[in-house]
């Protein structure tokens, strides 16, 4: 039951049968931590082991890895970005030049720039970061078009045509945005486990 050949293996295990105690405890004095028995190591083994295959067979249900999920939502977060960009380059509705909505967007886009740089760096914090960017963007561009359902807006006036369909498209990108922070945040965590 070893990979080593018997040549090497079975004298191993034969000086097996001779005792080797141990004596000289003066190690304690030197690592100050508490040292298992034979049955706690092998118990402790076992776990690991059973935690190993148990994380083993997760991994391999998965049908997408964190490499793909971290590219994907970096793809999401940037088209993110640049949808919000349109906001200042189709929207003629004076509300959004306004200080509070200009600040805003300040906040916004720094709290994506701050995602992207996490998620880059493979920190489960950036997938956090995201998630929020990606429910507020949600939430804040389907509630703009509410005006298309109910005719009327609550967040400045009515949305032309261009900007409801560019609502639209960008809360598609959102939910991506959403999804793929969900996937990447406990793709992490169990790869650390």
């Amino acid at each position: 039951m070893t990979p080593l050949k018997a040549s090497l293996a079975r004298p191993l295990i034969d000086s097996l049968k001779h005792e080797a105690v141990v004596t000289d405890d003066s190690i304690k004095n030197i690592i100050p931590i508490k040292l298992k028995n034979f049955e706690e190591a092998v118990a402790a083994a076992i776990e690991e082991e059973v935690q190993l295959r148990t994380t083993k067979k997760i991994l391999k249900k998965e049908r997408t890895s964190l490499s793909l999920n971290n590219k994907l939502l970096t793809i999401f977060l940037i088209a993110t970005a640049a949808i919000g960009s349109i906001y200042y380059i189709l929207d003629a509705r004076p509300e959004i030049f306004q200080i509070r909505w200009l600040a805003l967007s300040i906040i916004w886009y720094l709290g994506i720039v701050i995602s992207l740089y996490f998620t880059l760096k493979g920190a489960r914090l950036g997938a956090m970061t995201a998630a929020i960017i990606g429910w507020i963007t949600l939430a804040f561009w389907l509630t703009d078009n509410i005006s298309t359902v109910l005719g009327h807006s609550f967040i400045a006036s009515s949305p032309s045509l261009p900007i409801t369909i560019r609502n639209f498209i960008g809360s598609i990108i959102a939910a991506g945005v959403v999804v793929t922070s969900h996937n990447v945040f406990y793709k992490i965590r169990a790869h650390r486990i």
